[in-house]
């Protein structure tokens, strides 16, 4: 199964809009959307009803604590301290975004992708 993950699109439509052809001409079974999709201050009703391609699974479930620490001593998140927060998952990818850096982390057996942010461009989240 060909999967596209997309994440933090904060009301980004301008770059969206190259998405469902990008999608279709990747041959993608199935789409999953994992969050941050209307915040910010972007278009983000026009990015709503864009949105709605194709039906896609929609990721909510919270890991708190992928980035540890608060203000200027914000730092990311030792492998140790994900699998901590995981705990013995029996999932061997997990998949988040919301700190809009890319970044693979091997967790044990388990695969953790931060895909980044899918809005990174147009939209600039200090309250990270």
């Amino acid at each position: 199964m060909k999967l596209a993950v997309i994440s933090d699109i904060h009301g980004n439509l301008l770059t969206l809009h190259t998405v469902p052809a990008d999608i279709a001409r990747q041959g993608v079974d199935q789409t999953v959307k994992l969050g941050d999709i209307l915040s910010g201050l972007l278009q983000l009703a026009e990015t709503a009803e864009l949105v709605a391609w194709p039906p896609a699974i929609l990721a909510e479930t919270v890991v708190p604590g992928l980035a540890q620490g608060t203000g200027s001593e914000v730092r990311t998140a030792t492998p140790a301290e994900v699998a901590e927060l995981l705990g013995r998952g029996t999932h061997s990818v997990v998949l988040c975004g919301h700190t809009h850096v890319p970044r693979p982390m091997q967790c044990g057996s388990m695969l953790v992708v931060n895909l980044g942010s899918f809005g990174l461009l147009a939209y600039d989240d200090d309250h990270s």
